[in-house]
């Protein structure tokens, strides 16, 4: 009984919030072109802006602990066998905690892998990376995985020198993050927090909690690109940061009526 009424609470003040910022948010103008038009779209609040490239082709931003990087990463493997399959395409974007780009170019990288290899894909690969372009990139590719590692692990030292504070970002970025578990990726978790921010999970829960709140998420391609797939996964970020997550919202119910039962506060 007090689980519901705690679920309820929650439930509760997402509804109001929603219905505070859902009709006045909208994607940031820069990424509008890369997503499809959400509907309804109003004014760009300001706090989208991202880091424009002639703010930072002079320079190198660097994301200290204070700034509560993330590292975006979307990977397209050969199947999702974590023993088996192979990372074939990484893509790599940095942003500070208010999701604003270190760095707009992002980098990324195709992974070569035999044709041989690419003809061992399930139909569903062989059809997705077909049609995109990536199996033939991949066979052309000279890239090999230690090179990818290395190149990818130093694009994120370059920004965020300081091992163990950068999380890692995504959707369902739990898988990517399998991947890159084993060698020679390892390297590039090692330097990153375990924790890992993903976008997935918050669109999970609102779907559970706050359904209105997903009419007016962005529409994704689902080309299964690296880099688009990252674009979108930043944007939809944005979209529930500034709906759900406002910094100058407040809880009216005290935080004890959020407990488990038995549970302690520090």
């Amino acid at each position: 009984m007090r689980a519901s009424k705690q679920l309820s609470g929650i439930f509760s003040w997402l509804s109001r919030k929603s219905r505070i910022y859902t009709s006045n948010t909208t994607l940031p103008a820069s990424l509008t072109s890369a997503l499809q038009k959400p509907p309804n779209p109003v004014k760009t609040p300001p706090s989208l802006n991202i880091i424009k490239p002639n703010q930072i082709d002079q320079k190198v931003v660097i994301m200290t602990s204070h700034k509560d990087p993330l590292v975006w990463i979307d990977c397209e493997m050969t199947g999702l066998d974590y023993d088996n399959d192979q990372i074939i395409e990484i893509f790599c974007l940095i942003t500070n905690g208010d999701l604003e780009l270190a760095h707009d170019e992002g980098w990324g990288t195709v992974v070569h892998q035999s044709q041989q290899r690419m003809d061992a894909m399930d139909e569903w690969c062989r059809n997705t990376h077909g049609k995109s372009g990536l199996t033939s990139a991949v066979v052309k590719s000279t890239v090999t995985a230690e090179q990818a590692a290395e190149e990818l692990l130093a694009y994120i030292q370059k920004h965020i020198p300081e091992p163990g504070v950068a999380v890692l970002a995504g959707n369902s970025v739990h898988a990517d993050r399998a991947f890159l578990r084993r060698e020679p990726y390892k390297k590039v978790l090692d330097h990153l927090h375990y924790r890992i921010l993903d976008v997935s999970s918050i669109k999970e829960a609102a779907k559970r909690w706050n359904p209105d709140v997903l009419r007016k998420a962005p529409r994704k391609k689902g080309l299964h690109e690296a880099r688009q797939d990252i674009i979108e996964s930043i944007a939809e970020a944005r979209y529930y940061k500034e709906v759900l997550f406002q910094s100058n919202s407040t809880v009216s119910k005290s935080k004890d009526e959020f407990n488990y039962p038995n549970e302690v506060v520090n």
